[in-house]
């Protein structure tokens, strides 16, 4: 197995959803994770959104994002069958070295207190949490 990273494209959105999907995360089809979203920000930021690609099988993504003094590790996700491989330690590690380079640095992530997998991942790759810090948002839309 072979994995190549590269830029996601607009042709690769179907394959985004998909792969969303097979690995459980929650979709937001009419508004963040819409095509138009999706395509835009892509062609936005064409370095934060970045996949694995075993030939040319989409099996792993990372988004980031950046507030231009913090960056933000968003929605990664490996196929299941193409867990324990080292690929999502690559895709953090790639999209690390994009917003390092970008000017951020802190790198945030947020992770739902029951996602257990998530957690270790981030913490066994140098990340720590911070119980004290209370997450709060508005939601404008339902499907943001």
């Amino acid at each position: 197995m072979e994995i190549v990273y590269r830029n996601l494209k607009p042709e690769d959105y179907d394959s985004l959803i998909e792969l969303w999907e097979i690995s459980g995360l929650p979709l937001r089809r009419k508004g963040r994770d819409s095509r138009e979203n999706m395509i835009e920000y892509m062609k936005r930021e064409p370095d934060f959104l970045i996949g694995a690609f075993d030939e040319n099988k989409l099996v792993g993504v990372v988004i980031a994002t950046s507030d231009l003094r913090k960056g933000w590790i968003n929605r990664l996700a490996v196929h299941p069958k193409y867990r324990r491989h080292g690929i999502a330690s690559e895709l953090l590690k790639i999209s690390e070295e994009r917003l390092i380079k970008s000017g951020v640095e802190i790198i945030s992530c947020l992770i739902m207190d029951d996602n257990q997998p998530s957690i270790c991942f981030f913490q066994s790759e140098g990340y720590s949490s911070m119980r004290e810090v209370l997450y709060f948002r508005k939601v404008l839309h339902p499907e943001v």
